[in-house]
């Protein structure tokens, strides 16, 4: 399965420097346009967020992609302003793939479009199930998560006890 990044998730894979998260995907892909807003422009001021995500294509877990796609029609029917935004989706939709998101209308236009998308704090407990990190792992990310205040408490609380249960059904450290 292939993954498409959206820039709500690139920055969050980025402030946590966690983008072998997405490992479990045969590829993942970012627009172009994504690339520019969360690589490109912010490199250019020295964020250091823009250089761990650089990173990251360079060590080849994330491909750019130019690929043309219909993404007016999604521009118009939901409203997005951005291209990136657009984009994302439309390259998900006839592919069998998920997009990574964080953003709320990004969400609800993949429920619209019966379209896969998983959150970042998802991919944390996706990895422990799969067995690709270890609890201990998945609980200094979410820490994370907590001290840079991307997420809720309660959605970081919620995803430790998904966690805890799966680790109790199968006796797993």
């Amino acid at each position: 399965m292939i993954s498409v990044l959206d820039a709500s998730s690139v920055v969050r894979l980025a402030k946590t420097d966690c983008f072998h998260l997405l490992k479990i995907f045969e590829k993942n892909y970012m627009p172009k346009e994504v690339y520019e807003e969360t690589v490109e422009i912010p490199r250019e001021i020295g964020v250091e967020d823009a250089l761990i995500t650089l990173r990251a294509i360079e060590n080849g877990l994330i491909e750019i992609t130019d690929r043309d796609v219909d993404y007016k029609r999604v521009m118009e029917l939901f409203g997005f302003k951005e291209v990136a935004d657009s984009k994302a989706i439309s390259l998900c939709l006839g592919e069998e793939g998920v997009l990574i998101t964080d953003d709320e209308k990004m969400m609800k236009a993949c429920i619209w479009l019966n379209l896969k998308f998983q959150r970042m704090i998802n991919l944390i407990f996706l990895n422990v199930i799969n067995e690709k990190i270890s609890v201990k792992e998945a609980n200094t990310i979410l820490d994370l998560l907590k001290e840079k205040r991307l997420n809720s408490i309660q959605e970081i609380e919620y995803t430790r006890m998904l966690i805890r249960r799966w680790k109790n059904e199968r006796n797993v450290s």
